[in-house]
């Protein structure tokens, strides 16, 4: 069965409580295609607690976030399918630091 890449990352910026995130998925989606990007963060410390978003546009806000503080972020892509669902392989890390207000 083919295999869905992660998808790719245009663009972040950042704010004093938000990353805003632009991606692109990894194919052209077919019509009909569903498609969702699992998407999760954490604080860049010691002992991190991953959160999770579930997303359907290619343009979202991480939100809810610390001042200047350093935060990562991986996503994947779910396809849903008449049969249930296919995921994607998972970006590797990324990390930015929100900005100061």
């Amino acid at each position: 069965s083919a295999t869905l890449g992660p998808p790719r990352v245009n663009s972040v910026s950042v704010s004093p409580d938000s990353l805003i995130v632009s991606i692109s998925p990894p194919f052209p989606p077919e019509p009909g295609d569903f498609l969702q990007y699992l998407v999760s963060f954490w604080e860049n410390t010691t002992s991190p607690t991953e959160k999770k978003l579930i997303e359907s546009e290619t343009l979202f806000k991480i939100g809810n976030l610390k001042e200047s503080t350093l935060y990562c972020f991986t996503i994947q892509v779910q396809l849903e399918i008449y049969s249930g669902h296919l995921e994607g392989q998972q970006r590797a890390p990324e990390c930015h630091r929100t900005a100061l207000s």
